[in-house]
């Protein structure tokens, strides 16, 4: 299934809403997926060179009669490296290469996913 937070749902009988929303045949409950704010959590948009090697939460998630498994980011994410190159929206997945080459002292960085 693929979420997005542009997609904000009405859950049925409430006032609150979710990012998915799964009725089960059978089941008397809607299950759902929301994503959340929390605090110091999603606030939490910048993973940068300090935070290498180190364990940072930039995604909570409130579920209802479901349990994700596996998180695959899509897009929605942009890099920026140390001297200030941007690459916009571009896939998180595991592996991914991002290259800065600083011409006036010809240092290469790069960051990698």
């Amino acid at each position: 299934m693929l979420c997005s937070t542009q997609d904000l749902l009405e859950l049925a009988g409430s006032r609150g809403t979710a990012h998915f929303i799964k009725k089960w045949a059978g089941e008397q409950q809607q299950t759902y997926l929301k994503m959340v704010d929390v605090k110091r959590v999603t606030g939490a948009t910048e993973y940068g060179a300090a935070d290498s090697g180190n364990f940072v939460t930039v995604f909570a998630i409130e579920c209802r009669g479901l349990e994700p498994v596996e998180w695959m980011p899509r897009a929605d994410f942009n890099v920026t490296t140390e001297q200030g190159t941007v690459f916009p929206e571009v896939s998180a997945r595991a592996g991914a290469l991002f290259v800065d080459i600083k011409t006036s002292t010809s240092r290469c960085h790069a960051a990698c996913l």
